[in-house]
């Protein structure tokens, strides 16, 4: 049997186990009937291992997955594996779209005690690579520990 073959498969093998589902986004979602694991993803057999149907979709569908990417739900299924819905992404891009920690924190606009995240009153933490820090936050704290409060 043929690549060509095979992946064609694949595909219809995807297809058959997906339901189109619309779940607001712009286009239906497929979702994958398999169950889904505690964290939403579904997983599937392949060659005698188990591997997540979405990255399996996308390459089936689309291609290798580029090395060192993940593979983000544009549409926020994780169960989807519609290709359109997926994109090869950083690690770092995939977690600032997600409903996450690291997301939250990178788009407030304020620190927790209401200062802006404007230039002049934001840096760059060094002791957490990344992660933006509050000046009026640190002046206050340092003017408290130097007065001894």
């Amino acid at each position: 049997m043929t690549l060509a073959a095979l992946m064609t498969e694949l595909q219809q093998r995807i297809r058959s186990r997906s339901a189109e589902t619309d779940c607001g986004y712009t286009t239906p979602c497929w979702i994958s009937d398999r169950a889904k694991h505690s964290n939403g993803y579904t997983k599937m057999g392949l060659c005698g291992e188990t591997l997540l149907t979405h990255r399996v979709a996308y390459e089936a569908f689309v291609g290798p997955i580029p090395e060192g990417l993940q593979i983000d739900h544009l549409c926020k299924q994780r169960a989807c594996c519609n290709p359109e819905h997926l994109e090869p992404v950083t690690c770092r891009e995939n977690l600032l779209r997600g409903d996450t920690l690291t997301a939250a924190e990178a788009s407030a606009a304020h620190c927790k005690r209401g200062h802006p995240f404007d230039e002049a009153n934001t840096y760059l933490r060094a002791d957490r690579p990344g992660v933006r820090g509050c000046r009026a936050c640190r002046n206050s704290w340092r003017s408290r520990a130097a007065h001894g409060g």
